[in-house]
């Protein structure tokens, strides 16, 4: 099949969305299917990727490290066109997700949609100090709508298949989790010597077990679930 991701966040930019679609697009590759990505233009990109699709974009507002694209552009319309796409797949409610429906309709493609992101627990990094007020109640909202226009929708875990539920989401909802490539993590990648000089800089004893968080230190995290009282 010819896939196209529509997506607000991909590589150079580090983060948990970029991970999983990088994830997806492997696979899909590996088992013969076309994979292109449309997303948005990136100061920090330094070299054009195969089947990377950049539209026009700026920093988002809110929140200056996301950018949001054009919400419409005739030259990734005939883009699209060309490649032929048997279905398109949006990782974002916003500016890359709104114009992947938008070509959904109007060239009569199916849409598929992956819903990342639980708003509710981000609200505050959009409201705090700003005039615009992103309430909970408008997260759900904005969540149920996007779902409901599309033709399936993927959830990573079943946590957020029962919350877009709850939400009011009609349409056919799969859990679908991200994988996890466990080939950088083997214990023979490592020199043993190098280990315990790492555990010697941090106070760790060789018998300590030890719980590795990678990530933002942030509320939504619940970094202080895996931290012993």
């Amino acid at each position: 099949m010819n896939i196209g991701i529509f997506t607000d966040t991909y590589y150079p930019q580090i983060n948990g969305v970029v991970t999983s679609i990088r994830t997806l697009e492997k696979e899909l590759n590996k088992r013969g299917h076309k994979v292109y990505i449309f997303t948005t233009s990136n100061p920090n990109s330094k070299r054009a990727l195969p089947r990377v699709f950049r539209l026009p974009s700026m920093p988002f507002i809110f929140l200056p490290s996301h950018r949001v694209g054009v919400l419409y552009s005739p030259k990734a319309v005939r883009i699209v066109k060309q490649l032929d796409l048997d279905i398109i797949h949006t990782q974002t409610e916003f500016s890359l997700g709104l114009f992947g429906k938008m070509l959904s309709k109007q060239l009569g493609i199916p849409i598929v949609h992956t819903y990342h992101t639980m708003y509710e627990d981000y609200a505050h990094y959009i409201s705090k100090g700003k005039l615009t007020e992103f309430t909970p109640k408008m997260a759900r909202s904005l969540s149920r709508l996007f779902c409901n226009r599309c033709d399936a929708v993927i959830a990573p875990t079943n946590k957020v298949k029962e919350l877009l539920l709850e939400y009011g989401v009609r349409k056919p909802i799969e859990v679908i989790p991200t994988g996890i490539n466990f080939e950088p993590f083997k214990k023979e990648n490592y020199d043993q010597a190098e280990i315990i000089e790492l555990r010697k800089q941090f106070g760790i004893q060789e018998s300590d077990p030890v719980v590795l968080f990678v990530g933002r230190v942030a509320k939504e995290k619940s970094i202080d679930v895996v931290i012993p009282i």
